[in-house]
């Protein structure tokens, strides 16, 4: 799987995004989406490869996915009757599977369960089945509220129904033991239920998956969003248009700007205070800081701030505030962390926004206050280990020239760095070893820094042995020694 996964990656660096998306659809569709029952085990470990995809190359992957799938299974449940093809039992496994595998979010699912009760044919029943077996005590763990109206409305549901008009009356009274056994937690109910080989897929994944989380991936997106997607738009996609929330319908020119006063007033007054005592003086920058207050956390936060609909020059905004916000902060708050992490990968154009953030950062930095300076040491430093943003983002320093406060930024950075282990050391100086005359500077820098500014400050014999050992690892990366011993 990691080899597949590898070469597919390479596929995507060097062809377009939209056509490699576009093949790979095709691909699944024809190879697991069939006519015909598709083995489970094979429907499976192609979700699972999508989700490897859709964690280390982009959301974008699963996002289209879950479009073509919900188009296919809005179509087929339309003629379900007229047809007696498998197609949209392997649609609706597949979606299951991508579920499990946290590509999607539960909304999803509940919004296609609702539709199949709402319509309580006999192929619905079969699809209710094959969910609940599927994902039902996953839904009872991560949204038992939802479950619990689901399981309500199923029974309301084949109560009310006349059950001599259904060609298999068993498979009524088979799903209702199902959802029973589902209410109670008991899985021994349930005949020839077995997630071993999905629970074994997943710890693959965690291991395969850069940075081991899968929740940070996950699309929040519902049904009916994803069906309306070529009319409305797809506010899951950065700087796509969406007719949710713009204003007009053209995102260049300057009329298309969202109304932004428009939206402040579902804000409370407090917070809008707040956001004028933290000098957010532009509409833009008020409805963001104020989605970022407001979110219940950082999933949340990202979610809004993408459905605000900015075009491409407003949403580096949302860099430049969480920055900020992150530097105001009297101690360090790694929610700002999380949520940077998150944008930076979900777009690489993130990325960029963030190190210019830093840069002007770095010319200022002599004007901040020693917390903020403390905050946004951490807050590049986590970036750094969590090899979201290269340690590259220092190439704009001149070591021969640092000022007090840009010493004391630098010192924490490496010591935040110097917490992880000594591969994940060598790994991100290796970066900058490995980069040629292209990156000199930076790499002689630091290594007289480490010496000077660490080694050379520290007096305790226990922190002073532990951060030699991290130093050694650091010099190791730099001079492009992968070999040396590990702790």
């Amino acid at each position: 799987m990691v080899s597949i996964s590898n070469y597919v990656e390479t596929l995507y660096r060097e062809n377009s995004r939209a056509d490699m998306n576009t093949c790979l659809q095709h691909l699944v569709v024809e190879s697991a989406l069939t006519d015909i029952m598709t083995p489970e085990r094979l429907s499976m470990e192609l979700a699972m490869l999508i989700a490897l995809l859709h964690n280390n190359i982009g959301t974008e992957i699963g996002a289209t996915f879950l479009e073509v799938l919900s188009e296919m299974f809005n179509s087929l449940h339309s003629k379900a009757n007229e047809d007696n093809s498998k197609k949209i039992h392997n649609v609706t496994s597949f979606l299951c599977h991508l579920y499990s595998f946290q590509v999607t979010h539960s909304v999803l699912i509940i919004d296609m369960m609702n539709e199949l009760i709402d319509s309580f044919r006999d192929v619905d029943i079969e699809l209710i089945l094959i969910m609940l077996r599927s994902v039902g005590f996953t839904l009872k763990k991560e949204d038992s509220g939802a479950l619990k109206e689901l399981i309500f409305k199923t029974q309301k549901k084949a109560n009310d129904a006349d059950i001599d008009s259904y060609t298999d009356k068993s498979r009524v009274k088979f799903m209702l033991e199902v959802v029973l056994a589902i209410k109670n937690n008991n899985i021994r109910k349930i005949p020839n239920y077995d997630t071993s080989h999905m629970d074994h897929l997943k710890k693959l994944l965690r291991g395969f998956v850069k940075g081991g989380t899968l929740a940070t991936g996950q699309l929040r997106i519902t049904y009916r969003d994803l069906l309306s997607a070529k009319n409305k738009g797809k506010w899951w996609v950065v700087g796509s248009a969406w007719e949710g929330s713009q204003a007009a319908p053209n995102l260049s020119s300057t009329n298309t700007t969202v109304s932004q006063s428009k939206v402040s007033n579902k804000f409370s007054n407090n917070l809008l205070e707040l956001a004028r005592k933290q000098r957010m003086n532009t509409d833009t920058r008020r409805n963001i800081f104020c989605t970022m207050m407001s979110a219940e956390d950082f999933m949340d936060a990202f979610e809004k701030l993408l459905k605000l609909g900015l075009n491409t020059k407003q949403e580096r905004e949302i860099i430049t505030v969480a920055v900020e916000c992150c530097a105001n902060e009297t101690v360090y708050n790694a929610y700002y962390t999380h949520l940077l992490n998150k944008f930076i990968s979900y777009h690489r154009r993130f990325l960029f926004t963030f190190q210019t953030t830093m840069w002007d950062r770095f010319k200022i930095m002599s004007t901040m206050s020693d917390s903020g300076i403390q905050n946004l040491a951490q807050l590049t430093g986590h970036l750094i280990v969590e090899q979201t943003l290269p340690l590259a983002v220092l190439k704009n320093l001149e070591f021969g020239e640092l000022d007090k406060s840009l010493v004391k930024f630098l010192k924490a950075l490496l010591l935040r760095i110097f917490k992880s282990d000594k591969k994940t050391i060598l790994d991100i100086f290796f970066k900058i070893g490995s980069s040629g005359s292209k990156l000199k500077p930076v790499k002689e820098g630091l290594e007289l820094f480490m010496h000077h500014f660490l080694l050379r400050k520290c007096k305790n014999e226990k922190e002073r042995s532990r951060l030699e050992m991290c130093v050694a690892a650091a010099e190791n990366g730099l001079s492009m020694n992968r070999d040396a011993a590990m702790f």
